[in-house]
């Protein structure tokens, strides 16, 4: 049917369509209300005649099976006959009591359905049947031949039908897209504004801390402050030189003894290798150790390994470690003097380190650091969660002019004329913040 589409639309004069974005999913409806009804006004003749037809085969079966065979009938042919006519007849009679639905698309596809079993059941079981009873058999085929017509006369206002409806399907779809974007893009400006007012927030509290964190500044420029934290400087720095003094010379006692440990152990002497193992275990550790703790360890490896350097087992390379060797009480006095110090230096430090910690000055400018390293995180989190959320934006409005364009496309073609379509105004994200 060639003016289907014409058809749907006669009662428009119009070739163009003005209409608003939001008016387009009525307007579709509308469309596809009026190809469904056109569809089953152009197909009621046609499918009264199939329903008319499946009717009359039903009978026309039930004949066939109660017929008579003819006596002059070959036994073969008979035989024959009489097994295929119960399979026939199910078959034809399985085929009908499929319902023929009221929409017109569904009644074409369970009335191709029932002709398509009619045209196998003919060439299957039926082929004979068509010599035995050839009187019933033209009567099942004039119905089967009144449903092929039926379905043929359905054919063009179903392709049309079907082509309009993909178009309107295709434009519901598009508009769809469209309306989805333009709420998205509308929370995404209410996002960018919540974001923006916690961002102002966040500048407004950071600002005022480090107004107050530039006033203690000024007050931490006082000069007790100033002398007091010059004097810990300095205690830290004495305190810091102790610890390298210390680590040179144990590095220099540690040399020594695992040589005289590698002697022990060859000269299988355990007790040796034991006393000397504890001390260069104490010297290898990455803090200086309690001096008690030391000194003894000191005291009980310096008498193997200076018997080792007197019988020559040990030679010293160096004046370092022939200065410290020199005596038992070089070797302890040294190294136990560097720990004495650096613990009382230690103790200095930490003391010094605590009173001004107590400063008012002081325990206000920790409280505002800790207050807001939090802070500038957060600036940092939402920055870049705005920055996400203005490219997301941005990526969203970048496929709205495609989408317009083949819903512009999807309309003409049902309207068959231009179209005119207003859009709302997708909401713009500030690219800053």
């Amino acid at each position: 049917m060639l003016k289907f589409i014409k058809n749907m639309f006669r009662t428009e004069e119009k070739e163009s369509l003005e209409i608003r974005f939001d008016e387009i999913p009525a307007w579709l409806a509308k469309r596809k209300q009026e190809a469904d009804s056109l569809l089953a006004d152009s197909t009621v003749k046609e499918r009264e005649e199939i329903r008319n037809a499946a009717a009359e085969l039903s009978n026309v079966v039930q004949v066939l099976l109660a017929a008579q065979f003819n006596e002059d009938i070959h036994p073969r042919l008979r035989s024959i006959a009489e097994k295929s006519l119960p399979q026939y007849f199910k078959a034809i009679r399985t085929a009908l009591e499929k319902p023929l639905p009221d929409e017109p698309g569904a009644f074409y596809a369970a009335a191709a359905e029932l002709l398509r079993a009619c045209i196998n059941s003919a060439r299957g079981q039926g082929k004979y049947l068509r010599t035995v009873f050839p009187e019933e058999m033209r009567d099942i085929e004039g119905c089967v031949a009144t449903i092929g017509r039926g379905i043929n006369a359905m054919n063009e206002p179903l392709k049309s039908f079907r082509a309009i409806t993909a178009q309107i399907t295709e434009a519901v779809k598009l508009q769809g897209a469209l309306a989805d974007i333009y709420e998205d893009t509308g929370k995404l400006r209410e996002r960018e504004a919540r974001m923006d007012r916690h961002i102002g927030e966040i500048n407004e509290r950071l600002a005022a801390l480090e107004k107050t964190a530039a006033e203690l500044e000024q007050k931490r420029a006082d000069k007790d402050l100033q002398d007091e934290e010059h004097a810990i400087a300095e205690l830290n720095r004495a305190r810091d030189q102790t610890v390298h003094r210390y680590s040179a010379l144990s590095m220099t006692a540690s040399h020594v003894l695992r040589k005289a440990e590698k002697v022990a152990k060859r000269q299988q002497k355990s007790a040796d290798e034991h006393v000397i193992l504890d001390a260069i275990d104490i010297l290898s550790d990455h803090t200086i150790p309690d001096c008690t703790d030391l000194v003894a360890a000191l005291d009980a490896a310096y008498v193997p390994a200076r018997r080792m350097i007197d019988a020559g087992e040990i030679i010293l390379k160096n004046k370092e470690e022939r200065a410290l060797f020199a005596s038992q009480e070089d070797f302890s006095s040294g190294i136990r003097t560097l720990c004495s110090c650096y613990a009382e230096q230690a103790s200095q430090c930490d003391a010094a380190g605590r009173a001004f910690a107590k400063n008012p000055v002081i325990v206000r400018s920790e409280e505002l650091n800790r207050e807001m390293t939090p802070l500038f995180e957060s600036m940092a989190k939402e920055k870049r969660a705005r920055s996400e959320l203005v490219q997301w934006h941005s990526d969203l409005t970048a496929k709205i002019p495609s989408i317009q364009e083949h819903l512009q496309k999807a309309l003409e073609g049902i309207v068959g004329g231009d179209v005119q379509v207003s859009y709302p105004e997708s909401p713009s994200l500030s690219p800053g913040g």
